[in-house]
């Protein structure tokens, strides 16, 4: 809280840094920071004065190209790295030490515990492999904002006020297989939440149930899925591969996932000719 508000005083001053890393789980407040940043500072021209640079179409010389581009009538121009493993990279170790004064740069992943550690400690830095940390770049006056989860408590409470503004009760053991089961990200938690509270209400209940999550939600899995199904439909072979690693590591085996990638491209399949029949009679 301390970090976005110190975020929010910078842009709305102007008093920025030159280079911001964004990790942490909470993909929608990451998001909704880098659109504000990118408003606040491209002046009114994103299309002129703003890049995003994914993982499956970084280049290199591009890259350092896009960053060291004059704004175009505008005081500053921000590039947005999002995914990209700018950490084994030795091409951006030495360009995010020397960034234009009228760019800002924004590295968007979902963790840096492979290249920091606390301050105050004497650990040596993780044993996972980069190219450099952030140890290489300490002279440079960046800033790390932790989009983390949000507490247990917290949300749960939110989950009730949610629930309960729609006049529907939803006790512990609910809220807490909800959160077990869709994860801690709190758009995504609010999306579920509301899905649940139309759905309830249809049926004339008052009360949201374990029942009711298993008939609504959509499960961490299943949303990690769908994200990587699109992936591969739009041909983006690096977020793909990169995303099906992320879920081996998050302890998921490599069967299960095949098994529920056939089936959600089997049934996209049975859509697909569904609508082509239906087209075909219309």
């Amino acid at each position: 809280a301390e970090q976005l508000k110190s975020l929010d005083e910078g842009i709305n001053s102007g008093n920025v840094k030159n280079l911001y890393f964004f990790f942490g789980c909470e993909k929608a407040l990451k998001n909704e920071w880098k659109e504000k940043m990118i408003t606040s500072f491209t002046s009114g021209n994103p299309e002129m004065n703003s890049c995003q640079i994914l993982a499956d179409q970084y280049d290199a010389s591009s890259s350092v190209c896009e960053v060291t581009t004059v704004p175009f009538c505008a005081d500053k121009r921000v590039v947005v790295f999002e995914g990209c493993d700018v950490f084994n990279k030795e091409e951006l170790k030495d360009l995010f030490m020397d960034i234009p004064e009228e760019t800002i740069v924004i590295v968007i992943q979902e963790g840096l515990q492979n290249v920091i550690k606390d301050d105050s400690s004497n650990e040596d830095y993780e044993k996972k492999k980069t190219k450099w940390t952030l140890k290489d770049i300490k002279e440079v006056d960046y800033e790390m904002i932790d989009f983390d989860a949000e507490k247990g408590q917290i949300l749960s409470s939110k989950i009730k006020d949610w629930a309960a503004f729609d006049g529907l009760k939803i006790d512990k053991a609910t809220i807490e297989y909800l959160i077990s089961s869709c994860g801690t990200d709190s758009a995504q938690i609010r999306n579920e939440v509301s899905k649940l509270c139309s759905y309830v209400l249809s049926e004339g209940r008052g009360d949201i149930t374990v029942k009711d999550v298993n008939e609504i939600c959509s499960f961490k899995l299943e949303v990690e899925i769908f994200a990587l199904t699109n992936m591969i439909e739009e041909k983006k072979a690096a977020g793909a591969v990169n995303s099906y690693k992320n879920l081996i590591a998050k302890g998921y085996k490599p069967v299960q996932l095949l098994t529920t990638l056939f089936n959600r491209f089997e049934l996209l399949y049975e859509v697909k000719l569904a609508l082509d029949d239906k087209d075909v009679q219309g």
